[in-house]
């Protein structure tokens, strides 16, 4: 699989793939839509999961490139 930059295309709406952050690390997030009456409803948000529930927007630590995550092994034993 190969990096796919935000500038070029965006993942579909709440699917989680794996992301490249401008300060270098990476990310499994999700991204999803601004909602009207948002203070910068034209940016992209991005959303993790679990304990470090986060959202990023592109005034942060920035999503640059991402790409669909692996299926999952076959054999899950």
């Amino acid at each position: 699989m190969e990096w796919i930059k935000c500038n070029n295309a965006m993942p579909q709406d709440r699917v989680r793939v794996l992301c490249k952050m401008s300060d270098g690390s990476s990310e499994v997030l999700a991204h999803v839509p601004a909602y009207k009456g948002e203070k910068y409803p034209h940016d992209p948000h991005w959303i993790g999961r679990g304990a470090s529930y986060m959202i990023f927007t592109a005034h942060e630590n920035k999503v640059t490139h991402w790409m669909p995550l692996p299926d999952p092994p076959a054999d899950s034993n």
